[in-house]
């Protein structure tokens, strides 16, 4: 066998693929003789790094409380990244570690491997935004505790006729059961309002199909009159959403801010942090069992004057 066969068995293997069949093909060898070498150079890799690491991580390899931790992380985790776990386990042990470290406890002494998962990117932004801004999350959301009276907090939600019919039901195994749905016209409204301690502060209802849909100028004439509607001592908090940091805001919040007005801004994949998307869930609630689909205009409207629980949905987010 030549060597440099080998050492482009070895590199397919590092640097394009895990399958042996497709590093055959390109190596043009036989799978056997691919499988082979791979086996022999995970098992000297294996013994090198063992050897090199085995003083510094002595304790690390039989500690049980160690491995234990880990296997907890990463079932509730499966789709952490190694730079992350890292940090999780510096912070838990207080030792410093290599990520080639880590990964050779996670696959060679748990035996783990990644396995394809479904929405994995998402989550995986999620969780490094969460590391990113582990300060905001749990530092800064609890000391908002100390100006509750003071917070409003700002949202949009969709408000579909369609989508307010019930889903689910109960019935006999293997036996289809069905719902009846009026027949009645689409219709479709962005609801956009901003909640304080007591009460909605301001709200706006949109006909979409009618109106069209929410755009960035809607926000901006909304936040205005909320700013016409209440002291400058309150605080607003919203998410993300490009239509809050377009650029025909960012001359509004400027002038807003000279006033003395306070903005803060969640980091993205946080809803639960603001508390205004739990009124929205009541709502939402209340209107799919109502049994009557028309006229939802009205319907929305006369659940937004009847809710009263936003002191309650306040303090849940800040506690959480």
């Amino acid at each position: 066998m030549d060597i440099k066969q080998i050492l482009k068995i070895i590199y397919l293997y590092e640097n394009e693929t895990k399958n042996f069949t497709e590093i055959s093909k390109k190596a043009e060898v036989s799978y056997p003789t691919v499988k082979k070498y791979v086996k022999f150079y995970e098992e000297d890799v294996e013994k090198i790094f063992q050897k090199k690491h085995k003083k510094k991580y002595s304790g690390i390899f039989t500690n049980k409380n160690v491995l234990n931790f880990l296997n907890d992380v990463l079932k509730k985790l499966p789709n952490i990244i190694i730079k992350n776990l890292k940090i999780i386990f510096e912070s838990q042990f207080g030792i410093n570690i290599s990520n080639s470290m880590l990964y050779y406890i996670v696959v060679k002494l748990l035996k783990l491997k990644k396995k394809n998962l479904t929405f994995v990117e998402i989550q995986r932004q999620r969780l490094d935004i969460i590391m990113e801004n582990k300060y905001y999350f749990y530092y800064y959301i609890p000391k908002l505790q100390l100006f509750i009276d003071k917070l409003v907090f700002i949202d949009e939600t969709q408000f579909n006729s369609f989508n307010l019919y019930p889903t689910k039901g109960w019935g006999e195994v293997g036996e289809k059961i069905y719902s009846f749905c009026e027949r009645i016209g689409h219709e479709s409204f962005t609801l956009c309002g901003a909640i304080s301690i007591n009460k909605f502060e301001h709200y706006v209802l949109k006909d979409t199909q009618r109106e069209g849909t929410f755009k960035s100028q809607d926000f901006k004439e909304f936040l205005i009159e909320l700013n016409d509607k209440t002291p400058i001592d309150r605080i607003f908090i919203m998410d993300n959403w490009n239509g809050h940091k377009s650029n025909d805001m960012k001359g509004l919040f400027s002038f807003f801010r000279l006033t003395g007005r306070i903005f803060l801004f969640l980091p993205r994949y946080s809803p639960e942090y603001n508390a205004i998307e739990l009124i929205w869930n009541i709502i939402k609630k209340k209107l799919k069992n109502v049994q009557e689909k028309k006229d939802l205009k009205n319907k929305i409207l006369i659940e937004i004057n009847e809710i009263n629980c936003f002191k309650n949905c306040i303090e849940k987010v800040l506690e959480n």
